[in-house]
């Protein structure tokens, strides 16, 4: 039947109006008859109308998607198209706002606080719903001086790369740095007064630091570490050693902490060897 509609001389819009009209008309018609019979009573009246009017409407769009159903697939395809190339064309700007959609939603890290992400290492001063901007610090990964650069991070690299928080513990943290040692120099000797030096730097903080790290610890439901000054002993070449050395500090002088304990190592160290 459509195709017999199709093959008259009129075009899909003239026809796609006859249809509309056609439909208005029949359900006018039919709400006059069903109004004007008495045998119903109202309600049965309306229920009538109703269901005629669902079914006209079913049946008028049947019609209308048949009749334009080469110009709706033809549409479905180039909406489907547009869609795929907005995706890849804003491919990146979509991982970055998942990102911050997940940065924000995992508490990974705070304002203020010190993280590193895909080598990238400073203190967060700004959170974007794209971006996140850090203040850098290094050179290197074992320094904690600022650069005076600012870095802005796309928030795409959170879903695609660990992220270090430096800064878990906040106030106070258990700082490592390494002391290099050759192994014919008396490291019995040196790691002594490294650990009298990382005890003259924790002891001005050492209360404070206790009742604080032992109150995160207990908030986070885990197991308090010792915080007292630490010299582990290992090898890293033929002929040399490694000093690690971990020291409680308040999280923003690890840096000074740790050229005080430095300096006052080299100094108490050279005058006992000449």
């Amino acid at each position: 039947m459509l195709e017999k509609i199709q093959s008259l001389s009129l075009s899909k819009f003239e026809w796609s109006l006859v249809i509309i009209l056609l439909a208005i008309l029949f359900k006018n018609i039919f709400s006059a008859i069903i109004l004007k019979n008495e045998s119903y009573n109202r309600d049965r009246k309306r229920k009538t109308v109703l269901n005629f009017n669902a079914l006209t409407l079913f049946v008028t769009v049947f019609f209308l998607i048949s009749l334009w159903n080469d110009e709706l697939r033809n549409l479905a395809l180039s909406l489907v198209a547009i869609g795929v190339a907005v995706v890849v064309a804003t491919k990146e700007l979509i991982l970055c706002f998942l990102g911050g959609v997940y940065r924000a939603t995992s508490g990974m890290f705070h304002l203020g606080d010190r993280i590193e992400v895909n080598g990238i290492r400073g203190d967060v001063i700004d959170r974007g719903l794209f971006s996140t901007r850090l203040l850098e610090i290094g050179p290197g990964q074992r320094t904690h001086q600022y650069t005076g650069r600012s870095i802005t991070v796309p928030n795409s690299l959170f879903l695609s790369h660990n992220v270090q928080n430096e800064s878990f513990t906040k106030n106070y943290v258990l700082h490592t740095f390494v002391v290099p040692l050759n192994v014919k120099a008396n490291w019995s000797k040196a790691s002594k007064i490294l650990l009298e030096q990382a005890h003259l730097a924790y002891t001005p903080y050492k209360e404070e630091a206790e009742r604080y790290i032992d109150y995160v610890q207990k908030k986070a439901h885990l197991q308090t570490p010792g915080l007292e000054p630490r010299v582990h002993i290992r090898f890293c070449k033929v002929n040399e050693l490694e000093l690690n050395v971990r020291v409680t500090v308040p999280a923003h002088e690890k840096g000074k902490i740790e050229q005080q304990i430095v300096r006052g190592f080299l100094e108490s160290f050279q005058d006992w060897e000449s």
